[in-house]
């Protein structure tokens, strides 16, 4: 009796080869990950440019106030130093006129701040000279001469206010000195070098 042959079934025939699981009955596979195209590059790197673009101005802006803030306060090394820098930073020909404008009136004020503090210390030292020595005219005098030149101050003030306190002192002093010599000489005394002598013929 002949043996009878099987059908081999066809899943068999098409099993996955050896080393290599089969995918799980009934799962797909994940799509392929498209990649990223160049236009979204593209597109990105054109926002990023843009808001350059935007914002360098006013860097640029910020960059001269703070350089005439400088000059202003007589910093005229560093404001120099950033003009300099802005007229190969980007700057516009507007703003590189206004700036040196602002800087050479700023060296002009600046001069003359350094003068009058060299005159008001030349002053302030005659004025002490001059009260140590009862001199209250001259230091006035000497006083008015730098306010007629370069103007009123808190710092002037505070000295007026202390030759004025001064000429008190000296006023005040000289009514006591008055008063001691009328009563000494009511007393019958004799009155020599600011002193009351008695007995003195």
């Amino acid at each position: 009796m002949a043996a009878s042959s099987q059908a081999v079934p066809p899943q068999a025939a098409a099993a996955a080869p050896p080393g290599r699981s089969a995918p799980p009955a009934g799962g797909s596979a994940r799509p392929a990950r498209r990649p990223v195209r160049l236009r979204w590059w593209l597109g990105l790197l054109a926002i990023v440019f843009g808001a350059w673009f935007l914002d360098r101005p006013r860097k640029i802006e910020a960059r001269v106030d703070r350089a005439i803030a400088l000059g202003a306060e007589c910093k005229l090394g560093e404001a120099q130093g950033e003009l300099i820098a802005l007229r190969g930073g980007g700057a516009t020909a507007e703003q590189l006129q206004r700036l040196q404008q602002s800087l050479n009136e700023s060296s002009v004020e600046c001069e003359r701040k350094e003068q009058r503090a060299k005159a008001w210390r030349t002053t302030v030292d005659a004025v002490g000279s001059a009260l140590g020595k009862d001199s209250i005219a001259w230091a006035r005098e000497r006083l008015q001469s730098f306010v007629r030149k370069w103007g009123e101050d808190g710092e002037t003030r505070r000295v007026d206010a202390e030759i004025a306190a001064a000429r008190d002192r000296q006023k005040a002093e000289a009514a006591q000195v008055d008063k001691e010599r009328s009563d000494c000489m009511a007393k019958g005394g004799t009155w020599i070098g600011n002193s009351c002598w008695s007995g003195v013929d």
